[in-house]
C-alpha cells in the first residue's frame, strides 16, 4: 500500500510542477519517469542494503502511477 500511495503522490505532485512549465503530454511523461526512477532506485537500495527487492513493490508502484495518470486525465 505504501508503494502505491508513494508512487501516486510523486506522479501527481511532479505533474503539477511540470504542468506550469511545459505541455500536458510532457508533464505526464516527466512525472511518470520520475516516479519510475524513484521506485526502481528504492528497489536497488533494498536489494543491495535491505531485505531484498520484491516484484510486488514494483507492481504497486506501477498501479500507483497508473491511477495518478488516470486521475490527471479525468
Amino acid at each position: 500500500m505504501l508503494h502505491f500511495a508513494g508512487s501516486y503522490i510523486i506522479t501527481d505532485f511532479s505533474y503539477h510542477f511540470f504542468e506550469k512549465r511545459t505541455t500536458k503530454k510532457k508533464a505526464i511523461l516527466y512525472s511518470v519517469l520520475i516516479s519510475i526512477g524513484v521506485g526502481v532506485t528504492k528497489e536497488i537500495i533494498d536489494k543491495n542494503w535491505g531485505n531484498g527487492a520484491e516484484n510486488k513493490d514494483l507492481v504497486a508502484d506501477g498501479l500507483g502511477i497508473s491511477f495518478a495518470v488516470i486521475a490527471i486525465n479525468f
